[in-house]
């Protein structure tokens, strides 16, 4: 006698639990894989703020502040982020991600919160002082206040800006270590100069000492004695009279 089979709905399929939890694995592995590697331009425009053009010129200008540096830079936008992640997290995040280790940026822009952030590594806190790293966070800011202008170009404006302040810090940094031999150099020529006149007038002085010590001993060697020395009549009698004189 066959057992009776339980009547299934003809829309509803249950899939078996093994095939969900690889689904679950292969999706979020793909994102979570995704996000290790920064985008091969370093432009990952989520959000579809930048138009190609607009986009391509943009990438090309990173790469040449990039071979000029030896820095990097990776943009990024997103239509919205989870609940539980405000835009600096997600920056932060991506610059533990795409940048390791390395001197670099990450500015990420999020449409949802019209909110930025920008986040330097490390190796870029340690590399240029805090003062100049601060105030270019600062400037890269200023256009995402102008709410004037359109999206794309504040992103863009923010992005010429970043670059050029931290161009300007490591045109500093390059001056500095040019100077700093020079002075180096300067120090030791005033060194040499004050050694060698120093030493000039130790000369003259050992020179002028030992000429006294000579006539000292010429001196000393013929002593003075009393002499005698007639005065008066030239034939004979008159005074005689003692002086000291030397030889």
């Amino acid at each position: 006698m066959p057992l009776p089979r339980h009547p299934q709905h003809p829309n509803s399929f249950q899939a078996p639990w093994w095939i969900c939890l690889c689904l679950w694995v292969r999706v979020f592995g793909s994102i979570a894989s995704a996000e290790m590697l920064p985008p091969a331009d370093h432009v990952l425009d989520e959000a579809r703020i930048l138009g190609p053009d607009t986009r391509s010129a943009l990438v090309a200008r990173i790469r040449q502040w990039e071979t000029e540096t030896g820095s990097a830079l990776c943009l990024a936008t997103t239509t919205f982020l989870p609940s539980a992640e405000n835009v600096r997290e997600h920056t932060d995040r991506l610059a533990s991600s795409w940048m390791p280790k390395g001197r670099g940026f990450i500015l990420a822009y999020d449409r949802a919160s019209d909110a930025h952030a920008i986040a330097p590594t490390l190796e870029a806190w340690e590399t240029y002082p805090a003062p100049d790293v601060v105030e270019a966070l600062r400037a890269a800011s200023e256009p995402f206040r102008l709410k004037s202008l359109p999206l794309d170009e504040r992103i863009v404006q923010a992005t010429d800006i970043l670059m050029q302040r931290f161009s300007q810090a490591d045109a500093r940094l390059d001056l500095h270590a040019q100077l700093l031999p020079g002075h180096e150099r300067m120090a030791a020529i005033a060194f040499l100069v004050i050694l060698s006149v120093g030493t000039l007038l130790v000369a003259l002085l050992l020179a002028r000492s030992k000429k006294r010590q000579e006539e000292n001993a010429i001196r000393h060697f013929f002593p003075s004695f009393p002499a005698a020395e007639r005065l008066g009549a030239p034939y004979g009698g008159g005074v005689i009279a003692e002086r000291t004189g030397n030889p």
